[in-house]
């Protein structure tokens, strides 16, 4: 199966958007009528989790480092995270 250009789904240019450009309620709605599965990454914040929550997607929060090597937690978002349990 040939997969779709992100530009085709979201209807406009999608390369080297920031944080604060994207429509993270669009994002997450057009993520929920994807028909196989997905993986993204999100701060894990009450706002993310109420965003997952909605749209029926499992989440898990994992450990991450960021880029100055602050120890931080990120949420793993997709329709089904058995495989990482």
């Amino acid at each position: 199966m040939a997969k779709q250009p992100l530009a085709e789904v979201f209807g406009f240019p999608v390369d080297n958007l920031t944080y604060s450009e994207v429509d993270h309620q669009a994002l997450f709605a057009i993520a929920s009528k994807l028909k196989g599965d997905f993986l993204m990454t999100y701060d894990d914040t009450d706002e993310v989790r109420a965003l997952a929550h909605r749209h029926h997607f499992d989440v898990q929060a994992i450990a991450m480092k960021s880029t100055h090597h602050a120890r931080m937690q990120e949420l793993l978002i997709g329709k089904d995270l058995n495989w990482l349990r």
